[in-house]
């Protein structure tokens, strides 16, 4: 269970480290803060780590009450003091939660008289309804407007901009786009607990990209297409030269995201003061960590075998190219599948496993197993989620692949990856 998420790999020793950080509003406090060396932690992967939790679902996550499972009552009571500014807030956004349900349910109404007013072809009412629906979804977006969430006072990110994200203060927003969040915002709020120290998080993920081939690291060699993929591409040129429109796959563009994150990154650490108002060049930073999450495009037999090597590969690669060999790596198994039999069975749960378990990573990476941070409750309404819009709009928000948009998976997610990344940095500081 929770005891076990940090992946027994890495030797994690405690679980219990937060530091509190004091003195944050006086002057003299600032001053010895700003003293203290920026902590970059770079965070990459697919879709899920671009993350499709909305505000909804993330507020849910204070109603830790109805869970069954005690541990997790017990976490999810404790994230809510990072997640939300406190119990009054709570408090507000379940209210406010209540008069946005009625908003759904009014709005589900108003829509079924509108097919029919369509259907009867009667066009002053069909007009009529349309507006009601239009000022309901104007009113939907001014009470969201209205729920309160954490926003970090030292964390700062660096997104790559590719979802139209800026430079900024980690808040709610730096998810696929602004009305998501991924693993970016749980880790941050949990590092910004842990560490007395200013923090930047440099984000570049993209939905769909694979390990084999988008992330694929210069030590994994060249790409070499299947012959299933050969294939394709010339049926799909066919289909092309007979006028059909298709998108024929280039696999002539290998490591681009690899190559992405590089310059990313280098181009952040080179212009650090941009990103983040307490760097002291003359103090400087360390590069603390990297943070993957990823999986759902090598689960198959073309990618699923090589995973293992091309995951040593990435963290050696990037080790060197960034020059920090001793840069930090903590990665979250893929847990979409939901169930215990499907997880174990799953290759890249098996492959970041056996990463985990490499001589030369021990104490340095760490695997963390999120199947325990699943949001399984949910996963009933989600199954008949259309014929319950409101219900389910109160706690998820997009497709079972997506880990359902699930607010409480996230921030179990985030706060386990930052847990495990502190684990790994106490472990460091300790003689050898």
């Amino acid at each position: 269970m929770i005891k076990q998420i940090v992946l027994r790999m890495a030797c994690a020793a405690t679980l219990a480290v937060s530091v509190a950080l004091s003195g944050l509003a006086d002057t003299a406090g600032a001053a010895e803060l700003s003293r203290k060396k920026l902590q970059v932690f770079l965070l990459a992967g697919q879709s899920n780590m671009t993350g499709y939790c909305g505000i909804m679902p993330l507020t849910n996550l204070a109603n830790y009450q109805e869970l069954e499972d005690p541990e997790l009552r017990e976490l999810d009571k404790r994230l809510c003091k990072v997640v939300f500014p406190g119990e009054e807030a709570i408090k507000k956004n379940n209210e406010i939660r209540a008069e946005i349900y009625k908003v759904l349910v009014a709005t589900g109404d108003v829509n079924k008289q509108l097919a029919q007013a369509r259907k009867d072809k009667d066009e002053q009412a069909a007009g009529e309804l349309t507006k009601r629906i239009k000022d309901m979804g104007a009113r939907y977006g001014q009470l969201q407007a209205k729920l309160q969430v954490a926003k970090a006072k030292r964390v700062y990110m660096a997104p790559d901009g590719r979802y139209g994200h800026k430079p900024g203060v980690l808040a709610f927003g730096y998810g696929r786009g602004k009305g998501y969040i991924g693993p970016e915002y749980g880790f941050g709020l949990a590092l910004e607990q842990a560490l007395d120290a200013p923090i930047l998080l440099i984000k570049v993920a993209q939905d769909g990209a694979s390990l084999a081939y988008q992330y694929r690291p210069p030590s994994s060699g060249a790409f070499e297409p299947t012959e299933a993929q050969i294939k394709r591409v010339e049926v799909l040129k066919a289909k092309q030269a007979a006028g059909e429109k298709v998108a024929i796959p280039d696999y002539s563009t290998a490591g681009k995201d690899w190559r992405r994150t590089v310059e990313f990154t280098r181009e952040v650490l080179g212009n650090l003061k941009q990103y983040h108002p307490e760097y002291d060049p003359a103090v400087g930073y360390d590069l603390a960590g990297f943070v993957w999450f990823q999986g759902w495009s090598d689960n198959n037999p073309q990618h699923g075998p090589h995973y293992a090597q091309n995951m040593t590969n990435l963290i050696n690669d990037l080790r060197k190219e960034l020059g920090a060999p001793k840069m930090l790596v903590g990665s979250g198994t893929p847990s979409y599948s939901r169930t215990r039999e499907a997880y174990e069975a799953h290759p890249v749960v098996k492959a970041q496993r056996e990463v985990g378990q490499k001589p030369e990573f021990k104490g340095n990476v760490a695997i963390v197993e999120t199947l325990p941070f699943y949001d399984h409750p949910i996963w009933p309404l989600y199954t008949e989620w259309r014929k319950r819009v409101p219900e389910w709009s109160m706690v998820g928000s997009h497709v079972a692949c997506h880990y359902l948009g699930s607010g409480r998976f996230f921030v179990r997610l985030g706060d386990g990856l930052a847990t495990a990344m502190v684990d790994l940095m106490k472990q460091q500081q300790q003689p050898q």
